[in-house]
């Protein structure tokens, strides 16, 4: 079955004035191509003027941060949490069964301290993922499943 995913991470510091501007960009782009496997992965980053950067891998997503179980027309999916980012979530969603021909959009904020500075930084992951078969502009139609874990960071 078609495994298709695609990451979407906006990163942005305290001290700029980044954060309302990264809230109104996009969590979802047209897909560069089509393949059996393929994770897209966008990361929007504030000192890079949010301006997009893409990288296509031509696998399934890492299973550090996305599980997933195969069976016969449906995939389940789990989204996996960073052990670095803040806040502790000790409740969280469960995995989500994805049927073919459908799509998920899953987000989830977090807040790390940083490595050189004392300023904090804010994340937003949102991912996007399909199985069966799709087209490049999946993700920009309204998914069939949302999973919001979006927290107050502030």
């Amino acid at each position: 079955m078609d495994i298709v995913a695609q990451w979407v991470r906006t990163v942005w510091t305290e001290d700029a004035t980044g954060g309302s501007a990264a809230l109104l960009l996009p969590v979802a782009f047209e897909l560069p191509e089509l393949a059996p496997l393929l994770t897209h992965e966008v990361t929007q980053q504030e000192w890079h003027n949010f301006a997009p950067r893409s990288t296509v891998h031509h696998d399934r997503p890492d299973q550090n941060q996305v599980t997933l179980h195969e069976e016969e027309d449906r995939v389940r999916v789990g989204l996996q949490v960073s052990p670095i980012g803040r806040p502790y979530r000790p409740r969280r969603p469960p995995a989500i069964w994805v049927k073919s021909g459908e799509s998920v959009r899953w987000q989830i904020n977090y807040r790390y301290s940083g490595v050189t500075t004392d300023a904090w930084i804010y994340a937003l992951d949102t991912l996007n993922f399909t199985c069966g078969p799709t087209t490049q502009d999946v993700f920009l139609n309204d998914p069939t499943h949302t999973v919001n874990e979006l927290v107050d960071l502030f």
